[in-house]
């Protein structure tokens, strides 16, 4: 084989199962380290690996890396937002180091407003839900999302592979690499969030939704505070917002990220140049389309 590709982010966040590229020997955020288990990797590579999708807060290392060069390209439309948490032990006390007093105040006011209304409940099902609860609640983020979406002409992303992304759910949640956080008034479900469990550390936040009746009491607000919460007393050393950098994830993140292009070629192979910079500019070229695109339907 002349050249391998792969993409990342979804296959390694996808159920939470943590899948790694064949490729790989590894990959890894600070001091944690993921090692691939795949006899796949341990066969002899290509000339030219290409791996899409690779988000900057990971560091990857090929099998027999000693071998290759890489070469790491921005993946322009792939930005992304999150919060490194080590060093917080709560929501409180990372909302205190980043000086975001008003926004601590605004949860306060709000949250206490929700619990003189309501009898409000909070529970996170991870590590052990039924068939029965987990159709229920799912039903009932479907019809949420449906909901806040109706009026909108973007696609939600979670909504439009819906039998995928929920494929497994209860098996995945009673195995701990997902779970469901909800908050109930009055017995209702009326916040539901969706986090995918990548080796005891990651958090990735792949969805969220609530029933708009509620949203005066600012509940996307409410629901990043009570991840945070959980996270950061759990041990989760980074929470992955996902994919774009909306307003509320601006207001909770402190850490942005690029997603990129990865093509390792192996040293001292003229093939193996040849086709890497053919790859390169391939990527540019189509960079250059979707930027002419969007500048003419601009006109």
């Amino acid at each position: 084989m002349i050249i391998k590709r792969e993409q990342f982010i979804w296959d390694f966040y996808k159920n939470g199962k943590g899948k790694i590229c064949d490729s790989f020997d590894h990959v890894s955020y600070n001091e944690n380290i993921f090692s691939n288990n795949s006899r796949l990797s341990r066969q002899i590579l290509p000339r030219v690996v290409y791996v899409s999708l690779f988000p900057g807060y990971l560091n990857a290392s090929l099998f027999k890396s000693e071998n290759y060069k890489l070469k790491k390209i921005k993946h322009n439309g792939f930005s992304g937002a999150g919060i490194r948490l080590d060093g917080y032990d709560s929501a409180d006390s990372y909302l205190k180091i980043l000086k975001k007093n008003d926004l601590r105040k605004i949860i306060k006011k709000k949250r206490a407003r929700l619990y003189k209304d309501y009898s409000v409940k909070l529970e996170h099902n991870f590590g052990s839900i039924t068939e029965e609860k987990c159709s229920y609640l799912l039903k009932t983020l479907h019809e949420m999302i449906s909901v806040r979406f109706v009026d909108k002409l973007e696609e939600h992303s979670f909504l439009s592979d819906w039998d995928s992304n929920i494929k497994n759910m209860v098996s995945l949640i009673n195995n701990k690499k997902t779970s469901l956080f909800v908050v109930y008034a009055d017995e209702k479900p009326i916040s539901i969030q969706v986090n995918r469990h990548i080796y005891g550390v990651l958090l990735f936040c792949e969805t969220h939704s609530f029933d708009m009746n509620y949203r005066k009491y600012g509940m996307g607000n409410f629901n990043y505070y009570l991840n945070i919460d959980w996270a950061a007393k759990n041990n989760i050393t980074f929470m992955d917002f996902g994919n774009g950098i909306s307003y509320i994830k601006k207001k909770w993140a402190n850490m942005f990220y690029d997603t990129h292009y990865l093509i390792f070629r192996k040293k001292n192979n003229f093939i193996a140049l040849i086709i890497s910079y053919f790859e390169i500019i391939k990527i540019k070229l189509k960079t250059l389309i979707k930027y002419c695109r969007f500048y003419f339907n601009k006109l």
